[in-house]
């Protein structure tokens, strides 16, 4: 017997003090870090967009809130809760910690001069370099995957290589059918695809078939709208960048006159000097 009551919403919800997961000690000590870095960058007079620090509180929040409630243990008896459990370690929690820019905070906060100046050397091998056990260990993956992908198409810090927008636009699209065809393969299913989760408590009442159904309309309904708002995010980041790229180049035009386009008409003036002996 695992201990836990039939399963409800109020249930999964409870804050289980019993097997806390290292996840919530590393949701707590980012959040914390985060909020002191961020009164130093403000205490220096910079300013630090608030959005910034609501997206990464929020991802914070979410990681102590789905592996410190009760999440946490119905997640291994039951598919739906384990889905809901690691979409939103790869979906939801990643996309907002990047949009926080906990690197760029990082370089802003941290002193250049004494251990500051290795705290940042450090941080920045770290982010430009490339190369638990059971369940916390997958949970971790899942974290550590949806970063992965994240990072590349709405990071803002540095990175070892800066995709184009049109590259990330199309990792963005290749990813985005996966969970269709995966939470219709699980809802379409005749039989558990899983082994782990078809012996739920018998007192629950629990229909195996239907909780793996529920877990194939999460990976659905879940992940398709997570995935709307970061193309949203990137197509309009995209075309901020885009304006910007094209009013430096109008203002690099009025400086010298349009150099690059003095050079074609140069070049076509020269095709034609080079073409007139001929027609004589």
């Amino acid at each position: 017997m695992n201990g836990l009551a039939p399963p409800s919403i109020g249930q999964m919800l409870t804050w289980d003090s019993s097997s806390l997961s290292p996840l919530v000690l590393l949701g707590a000590v980012l959040a914390l870090w985060y909020w002191w870095s961020m009164h130093r960058v403000r205490a220096r007079g910079r300013l630090w967009p608030w959005y910034r620090t609501a997206c990464f509180l929020a991802g914070c929040l979410l990681l102590i809130a789905v592996t410190g409630s009760k999440v946490e243990s119905y997640g291994n008896e039951l598919f739906s809760v384990w889905m809901f459990q690691h979409l939103t370690l790869s979906m939801a929690i990643p996309p907002l910690w990047v949009l926080g820019s906990p690197g760029l905070l990082l370089l802003r906060s941290t002193s250049h001069r004494g251990p500051g100046r290795n705290v940042l050397a450090l941080a920045l091998s770290a982010l430009r370099s490339r190369p638990a056990a059971g369940h916390v260990f997958l949970e971790i993956f899942f974290l550590a995957s949806g970063l992965l992908f994240i990072m590349p198409v709405l990071a803002t810090g540095p990175l070892p290589v800066r995709q184009s927008y049109l590259g990330r636009c199309f990792d963005l699209f290749v990813e985005m059918p996966l969970h269709v065809f995966i939470g219709v393969v699980l809802m379409m299913a005749t039989k558990p695809l899983l082994t782990t989760f078809v012996n739920p408590p018998p007192e629950w009442g629990v229909d195996v078939m239907q909780d793996q159904q529920l877990a194939g309309a999460l990976v659905w309904s879940y992940g398709e709208p997570v995935a709307l708002v970061v193309v949203v995010i990137f197509a309009m980041r995209w075309n901020r960048d885009d304006k910007r790229m094209n009013a430096a180049q109008d203002r690099r035009a009025e400086i010298d006159g349009d150099s690059d386009l003095e050079a074609y008409n140069n070049f076509l003036r020269s095709l034609s000097a080079a073409e007139r002996p001929e027609t004589r």
